[in-house]
């Protein structure tokens, strides 16, 4: 059985949002200490963007390809905010999470976003 190459796009996007997944479950020190081997198989153009992510050095980029794919990664990882999570960035909430993954994508995503703007 052959497969379509609509067939193989749907495939490689599932395949990438199972290393996105996965990434998300892992925090700053695992991505930084091990580059290419803290998600087991992950392409080295995710891991380079995760690795960007991570040390935060959206600044020196000017690669609007790489941007892109930043900006989707974070609002990927935003959306994944589980319900509960998501109460206590309401306005009503009385308990503030200060600082969290969360909050640092969203950020990152504010960075992103203007230096989209600015190329």
């Amino acid at each position: 059985m052959k497969l379509t190459e609509k067939e193989i796009e749907t495939l490689r996007e599932l395949q990438y949002i199972n290393f996105l997944d996965r990434c998300l479950k892992k925090n700053k020190v695992q991505i930084i200490g091990n580059r290419y081997g803290f998600v087991r198989g992950i392409p080295h153009e995710l891991a380079n963007d995760m690795f960007i992510l991570a040390m935060n050095k959206i600044d020196t980029l000017s690669d609007i390809e790489t941007l892109k794919r930043l900006k989707f990664i974070c609002e990927y990882f935003i959306s994944q905010k589980s319900n509960r999570r998501k109460s206590y960035d309401s306005p009503r909430s009385k308990t503030k999470v200060i600082i969290d993954k969360f909050t640092i994508y969203e950020s990152q995503l504010q960075q992103i976003e203007s230096q989209l703007k600015n190329c």
